[in-house]
């Protein structure tokens, strides 16, 4: 019976569950992107094509031509003809708002979505969040047509849910993955993010064109409760409570993860609003997003109102650029790894290398889009490589949280989540007002110049002040106590050994 056993158990070892949860996880994370990522390149379907370009069509002949890209010769009969666009009449702002709605919501919630991780289950929290997002993609088409702002609403709603993710989320993966395999496991994690817009921006374009801009949100909500039943199925919020996983693999993952499990912490908030090391993770936190959003929410928008790309090339090119960010995310996750498993580099100076090509590289290749006019094959390589530049932050400081207080992940998940939030609020919004009624080179030009100083600047932050040490209000009161205890205690010891030695030299000498 025991050798049946041990055989069990190491049957079980193969597949380690650590890495089921992380395929599930990829999985649950590529089927929300396949739904989010639909409404950016939906939306120019939707709306209006003089609704969003009037200044250009219209005043075509009196514009100054050299602010503006010529579209071909041969499809000047197409555009007016295939790409009509659709029944409603909202401004670049309403489009914004539409688009990033959910940001706005999750904006509100992510610190309570802290407290909730902390002392609620993960999972839980995850299922109710998308089982929600399920009801309002289906509900998109008929919310639209209904009003506009019944549209927002529904999307802030969703938003102010999805914003409680993100800590669960970080909860889940720092009780899972040993800090060894962190890197790596979360980088594949955060490539189905894109590898869900590569499909989405691939399908969606042809989807949309065939089949009409609602089709995609009944097949993609449909779609999203496959992954819901699977994550209700195999995930649980730690390796403790999940009823396969070996022995041998719980004991490793305790002993790697070194994290307090069964004592409750209040949050230390005003030692983490007064730490420099959280400060700087939170700068690149704020450089990452604004380029995210803005190739998110206004790559699309570009590459069809300046460059003249139809719905479906728009996508592919969408898609081509998530397929450089996923390249290099999984590549520089592996290398970052390797490398400071070889000591080629220390964990801090991986940090800096890694976040220098995800901030510093982007900024000047977002520069050049502006020096070569309406150069489309040029502008597109040069998109192109700012997403696959940006994409290293994987192996840069996106997991620096878990470094300085693993204890607190939620809670400085939630705090970054926040100021995030607030980052993709202002990204869209300001590339919005800038471009409104205003399709122009030198409008263009504005966002892409705002976009690089905003990716840089804050590197500089974190090359000063970042850290990889944990940080002293991450320990409870009760284990600083144990070990302020231990301390004294071999201190004491120490004395009386001293003591006896003095005594026996003092006999010996007499």
């Amino acid at each position: 019976m025991v050798e049946q056993l041990q055989h069990t158990q190491k049957r079980r070892l193969k597949v380690p569950v650590r890495y089921v949860f992380a395929g599930v996880r990829v999985l649950i994370v590529l089927i929300s992107s396949l739904q989010g990522g639909c409404m950016s390149l939906a939306i120019t379907s939707m709306v209006k094509s003089s609704s969003s370009s009037a200044t250009n069509t219209t005043n075509n002949t009196t514009q100054i031509s050299s602010d503006v890209c010529p579209a071909p010769v041969d499809t000047d009969n197409v555009t007016t003809a295939k790409d009509k666009g659709g029944d409603f009449d909202w401004s670049e702002l309403t489009q914004s708002y539409v688009t990033n709605g959910g940001t706005y919501g999750a904006l509100c919630t992510m610190l309570i979505g802290a407290y909730l991780a902390l002392r609620w289950s993960p999972k839980l929290m995850i299922a109710c969040i998308t089982g929600l997002s399920i009801a309002c993609t289906l509900l998109t088409p008929v919310l639209a047509r209904w009003s506009v702002y019944s549209l927002i609403v529904a999307r802030v709603l969703l938003g102010l849910v999805a914003g409680c993710g993100l800590p669960a989320s970080g909860q889940l993966e720092s009780s899972w993955f040993p800090p060894e395999e962190r890197q790596s496991l979360s980088g594949i994690i955060v490539s189905a993010i894109h590898i869900g817009s590569i499909v989405s921006s691939s399908v969606t374009g042809v989807l949309i064109e065939t089949h009409g801009w609602e089709f995609v949100f009944y097949l993609y909500g449909g779609i999203n409760t496959l992954s819901l039943i699977l994550w209700m199925v195999f995930v649980y919020d730690t390796p403790q409570n999940h009823p396969f996983i070996s022995q041998e693999e719980k004991n490793y993952i305790a002993a790697k993860v070194n994290k307090i499990t069964d004592e409750k912490l209040p949050v230390p908030w005003i030692q983490i609003a007064k730490s420099p090391p959280v400060w700087a993770f939170l700068s690149m936190s704020v450089s990452i997003t604004w380029l995210s959003f803005m190739f998110m929410t206004e790559l699309p928008t570009y590459l069809k109102r300046m460059l003249h790309y139809s719905t479906t090339k728009a996508g592919y090119v969408t898609s081509f650029s998530n397929a450089a960010a996923v390249l290099s995310q999984i590549f520089s996750a592996f290398l970052s790894q390797w490398a400071r498993r070889k000591g080629y580099v220390s964990h801090l100076t991986s940090y800096r290398i890694f976040n220098a090509i995800a901030t510093l590289g982007p900024a000047v290749t977002l520069v050049a889009v502006t020096q070569v006019g309406c150069d489309a094959n040029t502008i597109v390589v040069l998109l192109l490589t700012t997403n696959f530049l940006h994409g290293s932050f994987i192996s840069g400081s996106m997991l620096n949280h878990m470094d300085l207080a693993i204890n607190f992940v939620p809670a400085l998940v939630a705090t970054s989540g926040t100021i995030v939030s607030v980052v993709g609020i202002l990204s869209p919004a300001i590339a919005a007002a800038i471009i409104n009624n205003n399709q122009t080179l030198t409008a263009w030009h504005k966002v892409f110049y705002i976009s690089a100083a905003v990716s840089a600047v804050p590197y500089v932050i974190f090359f000063v002040f970042g850290s990889v040490d944990e940080q002293p209000w991450n320990k409870p009161q009760s284990q600083i106590n144990k070990e302020e205890f231990k301390a004294t205690e071999q201190s004491e010891s120490q004395k009386e050994k001293d003591r006896r030695v003095s005594k026996n030299c003092k006999v010996d000498i007499s």
